[in-house]
């Protein structure tokens, strides 16, 4: 028993060992002086799995100094950061889409940019998910070019009305959009209807 003991205990410290020690991965970061600067990423990882710890970026990112060792930079240090990993590009910009109330907390964190365009950017902010890997909900940060943003709730329980609702009140200003913000979210499973924020994000953007 007492051997089973140990061999458990041995798991645990490696996986947790190896969900703390992330690959390094090249990529780069920009300098509050809009300098683009090559460098090695530190890459968090889940658990027994390989599959990338994204949200481990939201206030920080460590980058790998040949000279200088681990320097970690956060969201007011540097203005963001991305890399390539498994053939995907990612891009992290540090943003602020200020508070709700005074009561709420700070938005201020490296946000995934997934549509950068001239007349509206899509961020992601939060994926989260159950043990058994199935999606609970989404969240995603709208901002136009004149600094306008909302935030964008998906989750199982969310009326479709409400969503079209809100998108539409966003883009009051492009009502073209709003026949095929009309046409989304007609899917029963809130999982696809990330597809249909970023369709419309791109429509938006081509108008």
């Amino acid at each position: 028993m007492k051997y089973y003991s140990f061999l458990f205990f041995l798991l645990t410290l490696f996986s947790y060992a190896y969900a703390q020690t992330p690959t390094t991965i090249p990529g780069y970061y920009v300098t509050n002086t809009n300098d683009t600067v090559n460098a090695q990423i530190k890459m968090p990882h889940y658990i027994f799995s390989n599959k990338a710890m994204l949200i481990k970026f939201a206030e920080k990112v460590t980058i790998v100094d040949s000279v200088k060792g681990n320097m970690v930079f956060k969201v007011n240090d540097i203005k963001g950061f991305g890399f390539l990993y498994n053939d995907n590009r990612y891009q992290f910009l540090s943003k602020d889409f200020g508070r709700e109330n005074a009561f709420s907390a700070s938005t201020h964190r490296f946000y995934q940019a997934i549509i950068l365009g001239q007349k509206s950017n899509l961020y992601h902010r939060l994926t989260t998910v159950d043990p058994s890997g199935r999606i609970l909900g989404i969240t995603y940060f709208l901002e136009k070019s004149n600094g306008t943003n909302t935030a964008i709730y998906l989750f199982a329980r969310i009326q479709p009305e409400f969503i079209r609702n809100l998108l539409k009140q966003f883009y009051k200003d492009n009502v073209v959009v709003h026949t095929l913000i009309d046409s989304k979210f007609q899917n029963k499973s809130f999982e696809t209807w990330q597809n249909d924020i970023i369709e419309i994000v791109q429509a938006v953007n081509k108008l």
